[in-house]
């Protein structure tokens, strides 16, 4: 019998193959961009930062440094959703794979380490692209003196706390990593919904079949619309600096909700793929 952890790495190492390119693609667009940037600006070797009422010139190193950073930050979100819709096809593929079900290990599990490895996947792409952003920050900031006494006063203005600062981010982490689980599991819902009154219904017609996949198609809609809406709530309504606390308590009432959610989906999933969804002949 095939443990969860050997099937999960399995998939996870599978999956983190095409993250790997994606995150090469992410590092060359942001540095094609910052080379345009400068050869547009043709500064001869020295740009302006901006940082509210500070400005100054920088040297080449601490421009560049903190251009990439940011072009690696803009062009995260577009990599990271492409590669959300790419492991949302690859879960659905696999969940119905007759070869990935010949392995000895009940389909509910192979289930849930399927949707978790694509999860842990994207996380994992994230944290790299990240990492690679502070890198270049890091750059930047330690290029510059100037910089470094500028960012130290805006955040004694500002009252800087790290516990305030750290609640806020572990917010939007834990709701971003849900909402994805989310993203993963009513698709999967969606899918096996579909395949499940379509097996009942052998004999259905064209034009049932168009109904059904309407239905599937406006659901997805739906809960897309729902998801952006619900991040839009937490990323819209949170000050990083300045608020305390207790100011969350309502994000966190939405971050319960998500994870019962998540539950209940799942559970419902994990019923399905083992009792009602066939497998596909590849």
């Amino acid at each position: 019998m095939t443990s969860f952890w050997t099937l999960f790495r399995e998939f996870f190492r599978e999956k983190s193959k095409s993250a790997y390119w994606l995150l090469l693609i992410n590092v060359i667009a942001a540095l094609a961009a910052t080379v345009i940037m400068f050869v547009s600006l043709r500064n001869e070797g020295q740009a302006t930062i901006d940082f509210g009422n500070y400005k100054t010139d920088a040297s080449m190193l601490t421009a560049v440094s903190m251009a990439f950073a940011g072009m690696m930050a803009v062009f995260a979100g577009l990599i990271d959703f492409a590669y959300l819709i790419m492991t949302t096809v690859t879960n659905e593929k696999i969940n119905r794979s007759q070869t990935w079900q010949l392995i000895p290990i009940s389909n509910g599990k192979m289930y849930v380490g399927n949707t978790l490895s694509s999860l842990a996947s994207l996380v994992y792409l994230g944290i790299m692209q990240l990492i690679i952003s502070l890198i270049f920050g890091l750059i930047a900031y330690f290029s510059n003196s100037l910089l470094r006494k500028e960012l130290s006063t805006e955040f004694a203005h500002t009252q800087f706390n790290f516990s305030d600062f750290a609640s806020p981010i572990l917010l939007i982490a834990l709701t971003t990593i849900l909402v994805t689980l989310f993203w993963y599991e009513i698709v999967s819902f969606l899918h096996f919904i579909t395949r499940t009154v379509i097996d009942f219904l052998p004999s259905a017609n064209k034009f049932v079949l168009l109904i059904i996949r309407l239905v599937v198609l406006v659901g997805v809609v739906y809960f897309l619309g729902f998801l952006i809406e619900m991040l839009g709530d937490v990323y819209g309504n949170i000050n990083y600096f300045t608020a305390d606390s207790s100011t969350y308590s309502w994000f966190w009432e939405q971050v319960t909700f998500l994870l019962i959610l998540d539950l209940i989906i799942g559970g419902l999933n994990y019923l399905m793929i083992n009792k009602f969804v066939e497998a596909k002949a590849n």
